[in-house]
């Protein structure tokens, strides 16, 4: 049996007159979207035919440091690590900017010979071991086990487990690792 549309649509619009259904209400035309179809309808009339762009890509969800030149180009590879040349450093590639009020992206660089130490804070899932992973990693393949020494306290995920074995790293140490903890920080 076929349902009688037209009974449908009038219970229908008796519940929505009744207040007890909201019916889809049809988009207003704004401002914005006149002057938008005001412009394509003059520019194909006109024959123009430029598609720029108007802002920067959108970041990707994954950022790898592989894909940026200035950390392949200056990272352990073949069995060694690069030279330390110019000015003392230890600046490490850590992601990417993105900067839209002037159209840019462009790499984020950390110098803790510059900078001295760095505060990593938020929210839960809001990517705190993520970057202390990022940071522990590029550290590790810029720079040899004679430069740098990391130690890590991990008191949450457990992501720096990672680096236990790295030449750079004297310890990994946990929430349970009181003693640990004590001995290091005494």
């Amino acid at each position: 049996m076929k349902p009688d549309h037209h009974a449908v649509l009038s219970e229908m619009m008796e519940q929505s007159v009744a207040g007890k259904v909201k019916m889809p209400q049809k988009k207003e035309k704004t401002q914005l979207d006149a002057v938008k179809e005001y412009l394509a309808r003059m520019a194909k009339e006109c024959g123009y035919d430029y598609h720029m762009q108007l802002w920067m890509p959108v970041l990707p969800g994954h950022i790898y440091l592989q894909e940026f030149a200035e950390f392949a180009g200056r990272c352990y590879k073949d069995r060694s690590w690069p030279g330390q040349s110019g000015a003392w450093s230890l600046e490490i590639v850590t992601g990417k900017i993105d900067d839209p009020a002037n159209q840019n992206q462009m790499p984020l660089f950390l110098d803790f010979a510059k900078t001295g130490h760095l505060a990593v804070f938020g929210s839960i899932v809001s990517g705190k071991s993520t970057m202390m992973q990022t940071i522990a990693y590029a550290l590790i393949h810029r720079y040899t086990p004679d430069l740098i020494h990391l130690y890590a306290l991990d008191f949450s995920s457990k992501m720096m487990s990672a680096f236990e074995e790295a030449p750079h790293v004297g310890g990994v140490m946990y929430e349970n690792d009181m003693e640990k903890i004590s001995k290091f920080l005494t």
